[in-house]
């Protein structure tokens, strides 16, 4: 049996450990740039300067990644035609 392969040069392993989780931070923020240059941009911003962010600011942007994460993630696994087609219905 062979071991289920993740995207972005990432393993499972790397899910459970730190430097794993920046990696993985990292493929996201380059994946996003790549996708919407714009929401990348409102993403780093807000990381730059996380307390001058409105609670309502936070969660607009929030809402607004949501769409970007399930796309990663659907990436990120392999499972994006699956995604696609459960939105679909």
């Amino acid at each position: 049996m062979s071991a289920l392969a993740l995207a972005f040069n990432l393993t499972f392993p790397d899910l459970y450990h730190r430097d794993g989780l920046i990696r993985l931070d990292q493929a996201f923020v380059a994946w996003l740039l790549a996708s919407n240059h714009s929401m990348s941009e409102r993403l780093l911003t807000a990381r730059a300067a996380p307390d001058s962010l409105s609670s309502l600011d936070e969660s607009n942007l929030l809402l607004d990644l949501a769409l970007y994460v399930d796309d990663f993630m659907g990436v990120l696994f392999g499972i994006s035609k699956e995604i696609q087609q459960l939105a679909a219905q």
